[in-house]
């Protein structure tokens, strides 16, 4: 009779339009995770599934590796928006992510009640995935929230190929710090959706770095590691009667940079291709800028000598990057401290004239020569 009772709530239940919604939501979001990620010799599991309105978020666990999904909804389906870890389920992390303040509050809340019927070893291996993965609407990562390209080469295969499983995904950006900076990847076009993001003005403050930046109408600019030009084409438009040199180790973003600036009439913004060792810059420079680029730099002590020839007397060098407790952003085994970039910059021949906090996620450093 108890189980008799059961089924009849239950099936009333299914009829209810909260009940029937959320179920359908969480259905569907599993769905397009296991579509997406699920693989014979890599098993996903997903659960739980929180939605929040048109955000959710579905923890997961795959060849002894986790993390947490966030999902939008986009029209009648969903999308997954990035894959992290302990960040996505702390009200900070998911502001910083984009939610509003009262959305994030209720979203960490669910959250923390759906993981406390958890056990603590599952919600650990959430946790422990590191830094965010931006995914794109068709299930691929581009780099780590970074300026510019900077991709393992296995990183790059995936790109190409199937969509990675998101153990293979974090595999994959623990490799790229392995290698020098801006690993080439092609498609420019496909990453600039996220490089451009218009949402990521939230947290990367454009308008507040350009002005802390002071930069003259007249100056000359390098903007090292400038990917699709996110940043080059605001210092483009701040330094009218002078130049940005947007350098690129990526020939695709190189040929993205330069159709940008032609079709958008910025003529003083000059796409030039970088080598691992030296940007290349065609002449000396007021202020060089590297947005989320200085941890993908391999051998930065020399990098940095050998910029010194191309930077005017009196020249600045702006290093902003990811700080090592930023809830999101680079994984964290790549991030370094504000001592590390100051010990490697003095060594390189550079003293540190100021630094600014008000970036939500990263520091803030500048730099001339001594």
């Amino acid at each position: 009779m108890k189980r008799l009772v059961l089924l009849i709530c239950l099936y009333a239940l299914s009829f209810t339009p909260g009940f029937a919604q959320g179920h359908s939501d969480r259905a569907a979001i599993a769905t397009v995770l296991m579509k997406t990620f699920d693989r014979p010799e890599a098993r996903l599991v997903v659960e739980p599934v929180i939605v929040e309105g048109d955000i959710a978020i579905a923890g997961w666990l795959q060849e002894g590796r986790g993390g947490r999904a966030l999902m939008r909804r986009k029209g009648h389906h969903w999308i997954i928006a990035l894959c992290a870890g302990e960040a996505l389920r702390h009200e900070h992390g998911l502001r910083q992510v984009g939610l509003e303040a009262a959305a994030a509050k209720r979203l960490a809340a669910a959250i923390a009640k759906a993981e406390s019927a958890l056990p603590k070893s599952t919600v650990a291996q959430f946790d422990s995935f590191e830094g965010t993965i931006v995914m794109d609407e068709h299930g691929n990562h581009p780099p780590v929230h970074g300026h510019g390209a900077a991709h393992s080469q296995h990183a790059q295969h995936i790109q190409h190929g199937q969509h990675a499983a998101p153990a293979e995904a974090q595999h994959a950006h623990e490799g790229a710090a392995q290698h020098s900076h801006h690993n080439r990847f092609d498609d420019a076009a496909r990453w600039s959706k996220t490089f451009d993001d218009p949402q990521r003005d939230a947290w990367q403050m454009p308008r507040e770095l350009l002005t802390v930046l002071a930069l003259k109408p007249g100056d000359i600019v390098a903007d090292l590691g400038a990917g699709t030009g996110y940043l080059a084409a605001r210092l483009a438009h701040h330094v009218p009667q002078g130049k940005v040199f947007a350098a690129d180790l990526s020939k695709d973003m190189v040929a993205f940079l330069a159709k940008r600036a032609k079709e958008n009439s910025i003529s003083n913004l000059i796409a030039v291709q970088a080598s691992e060792t030296s940007p290349n810059l065609p002449e000396k420079v007021d202020v060089a800028v590297l947005l989320d680029v200085y941890h993908h730099i391999g051998g930065r002590i020399a990098y940095f000598k050998n910029l010194a020839p191309s930077l005017k007397p009196g020249a600045r060098v702006a290093v902003i990057d990811f700080r090592p407790e930023s809830p999101v952003g680079a994984p964290k085994h790549m991030r370094l401290p504000v001592s590390k970039v100051d010990e490697e910059m003095q060594a390189a021949g550079y003293e540190r004239i100021a630094s600014h906090d008000f970036l939500p996620r990263q520091y803030f450093l500048v730099y001339r020569l001594k």
